[in-house]
């Protein structure tokens, strides 16, 4: 049960109150109030409604505008002054009113979660990552005992590194005694703003309950500053008299003071996801997060992607070097899944399924063990009829292996995308090297796109590019 203003919102009953009793919500109308309230106070996306609450169906902007528009004179909301849904013109809505735990004895005791948390659906459950979640548990214990902690999770794209750490937080916050919270670096154009994911978690963090604003005012003022909407009128002025000619290195000293007098008081979970796209700032505060000698009750979990930061020559790259030969942080690969994770995430997803063991081997051979890939894949055969479900049972039909030949286009987007971030010799080489094969000679490829082969190179060499182009999704050679 949540409560914000005078109202109890409760998403396992479908039920929303007020003092006078239960407040009129068509069930869609309901739907779209708890996608806001819980990613509250980030950006929801309409696309993102859309799809969460109309699945699998074409629904015009308008129907969510309608359902909005219900939400707002329920709540006495309005779009012009906003004190529960804003607008942002043209991308989507943000819940910004405070939320917290309503008539539950046991909150006090339990996480602080600021961080948006997903929940994976039952048929989506996590699966072939135990080993990974046991070294994150580990680390997790060893920052609550006062030892801090940064652990970079790296894996190619849809190797599944969101839903790790959204199945650890979530299960940690039902454990533990934490302050969880979280931002996401996104790729830029233009210049990125300074520590911007982490002043996102920062934000995230003071707008919850048992909010530590008095603590982040204290330690850390030049942070406080950069969330105006904080700040009280009276006490404007004498925050600028204290900032006046500060240092932006400052912030830096200011942020490992605060999450040091954070963690005295609770200990601190801060994700910051896809920092291959992380400012230099960033980079600079993670370095001193990892290398300072004060005890502190701190988890960092970072994820990124190993291969964008060869491509952009992220300098992130060369910290996480330094980090790992000196101890002091760790680096958990997730690697591709086998065969057996393959036949566990059908048997999860399917109950009751009577699949052959062939159907796992194909799979993972035509998806080369990623998991979106591997997911994607599966919705693809469910929308053809290639996996069907009779008399409760789900199965294989007869064109299943005819269905594995084609591309979903989702993936087949994913891949250009990746395929188009490299340069015009690269993509050249990767070309001439998918017409040969997965497997193909370095002396065929080289007489294909020009450049001659590199000294020692075997006939049998296996070029990682070709994989890119000829896995999950994979095109056709030569596509």
């Amino acid at each position: 049960m949540l409560h914000f203003d005078r109202f109890r919102f409760d998403a396992a009953n479908h039920r929303l109150e007020d003092a006078s009793g239960p407040v009129r919500l068509n069930p869609k109308a309901f739907d779209v109030l708890r996608v806001l309230i819980e990613r509250r106070g980030q950006l929801v996306s309409k696309d993102h409604l859309l799809d969460e609450i109309w699945p699998n169906t074409h629904v015009a902007d308008g129907v969510l505008k309608v359902c909005v528009a219900e939400i707002r004179r329920a709540l006495g909301d309005a779009p012009t002054a906003p004190r529960f849904i804003e607008t942002v013109h043209r991308r989507g809505y943000r819940f910004i009113a405070d939320v917290a735990v309503a008539n539950d004895p046991a909150a006090s005791s339990r996480a602080v979660l600021a961080w948006p948390v997903g929940g994976a659906p039952a048929a989506r459950a996590l699966v072939g990552r135990d080993r990974e979640i046991a070294l994150l548990e580990a680390a997790l214990a060893r920052a609550i005992g006062g030892e801090r902690q940064v652990v970079f999770l790296t894996g190619e794209p849809g190797a599944g590194k969101t839903a790790l750490v959204e199945a650890f937080v979530a299960d940690a916050a039902r454990r533990e005694t934490l302050a969880i919270t979280g931002g996401q670096c996104l790729e830029q154009l233009g210049a990125a703003e300074a520590y911007m994911p982490v002043l996102e978690a920062v934000g995230r963090l003071v707008r919850g309950p048992g909010s530590p604003r008095t603590l982040l005012r204290r330690y850390a003022p030049t942070w406080f500053a950069q969330l105006p909407w904080l700040i009280e009128e009276d006490d404007r002025d004498r925050l600028a008299r204290e900032l006046l000619g500060a240092a932006r290195e400052r912030m830096l000293r200011e942020m490992a003071e605060f999450v040091e007098a954070l963690g005295a008081e609770v200990p601190l979970v801060l994700v910051l996801e896809d920092v291959h796209w992380c400012d230099p700032s960033t980079v600079d505060l993670l370095a001193l997060l990892a290398t300072r000698r004060e005890p502190a009750r701190l988890l960092v979990l970072a994820t990124y992607r190993p291969v964008d930061l060869i491509l952009m020559d992220h300098p992130l790259r060369a910290l996480t070097r330094r980090l790992v030969a000196s101890r002091q942080c760790e680096e958990i690969a997730l690697d591709a899944f086998d065969v057996g994770a393959v036949a566990s995430y059908l048997e999860c997803r399917f109950a009751g399924s009577a699949f052959s063991s062939d159907v796992a081997r194909l799979l993972h051979a035509r998806s080369d063990g990623n998991p979106l890939f591997l997911l994607t894949l599966v919705d693809h055969l469910l929308a053809r009829g290639a996996i069907v479900e009779s008399d409760r049972c789900w199965g294989a039909a007869k064109g299943l292996r005819d269905e594995l030949v084609a591309v979903p286009e989702s993936l087949r987007l994913l891949i250009e995308q990746q395929v188009q971030r490299l340069g015009g010799a690269d993509r050249e080489l990767l070309e001439c090297a998918s017409l040969a094969g997965i497997e193909f000679s370095a002396a065929v490829a080289a007489a294909g796109a020009g450049p001659r082969p590199a000294a020692g190179a075997g006939p049998g060499e296996r070029h990682a590019g070709a994989r890119a182009l000829q896995s999950p999704a994979r095109a056709p050679p030569g596509a």
